[in-house]
């Protein structure tokens, strides 16, 4: 028993660090419509909202899960990426999905007993789009940037639901197109390392039909004449 729990322990860290605990702070948009429909001071809005956030927490880690499963030989040959559990052996594959089926049933428990059914179909279409961004869309330009910019449309979608407040045009445009520049930039910063650091023959799949014109909003503004 104490050797099985030495083990656990010693697991312990890496699966923290395959969870990106330092990502949740994205899921803080659930908080907007709670923000802006001026619901701060119901206790009921706030209560929701804040299960929603940890419910999205558990979700998202086991999408970063899914992710670092398929992307663990490209992550080996990164520099950085491959001191993630899985691309340095700290975590096996099985170990991983077995992490990620738990959070996935975590959520969907937390979900059914606590949350509203018009929730459970958020949950499922972003955890969807996200493991078929992982396995295909990914490497389809645009296409994936869409699927990134949705994740947090989702969030704000929920987070509406949550605090019973209508979700306005207005809140959804500008969470998508601020999504979609965030998008933008970690692509080009990605692009920026690759150079930088001469890695364009392991290029990885995200970065297919991308290069630095295309993503630099520097050069587009300059192309319009605008100036930044």
């Amino acid at each position: 028993m104490t050797d099985r729990l030495r083990r656990m322990a010693h697991l312990f860290k890496p699966l923290v660090r395959l969870a990106r605990p330092h990502q949740y702070v994205k899921n803080a948009f659930v908080f907007l419509p709670v923000l802006f429909g001026h619901r701060l001071t119901d206790s009921g809005a706030l209560r929701l909202s804040s299960l929603v956030f940890v419910t999205f927490c558990l979700l998202a880690s086991a999408v970063y899960t899914i992710n670092d499963i398929t992307d663990k030989e490209e992550d080996r040959e990164h520099p950085q990426k491959r001191l993630r559990p899985l691309a340095s052996g700290e975590v096996t594959t099985l170990q991983a999905v077995l992490f990620f089926l738990i959070l996935v049933f975590v959520v969907v428990f937390v979900s059914i007993r606590f949350l509203p059914h018009s929730i459970w179909s958020i949950f499922g279409v972003y955890l969807g789009i996200n493991i078929a961004y992982s396995f295909y869309l990914r490497k389809v330009a645009i296409v994936d940037l869409f699927c990134l910019s949705s994740g947090f449309v989702l969030r704000v979608l929920a987070g509406a639901v949550s605090a019973n407040v209508f979700g306005s045009h207005w809140i959804i445009i500008m969470t998508f197109l601020l999504s979609l520049f965030m998008a933008l930039a970690k692509r080009r910063n990605d692009l920026v390392f690759m150079e930088s650091n001469q890695h364009q023959g392991n290029h990885r799949r995200s970065l297919a039909g991308y290069n630095l014109e295309f993503v630099s909003i520097q050069n587009q503004l300059r192309t319009t004449g605008v100036s930044p």
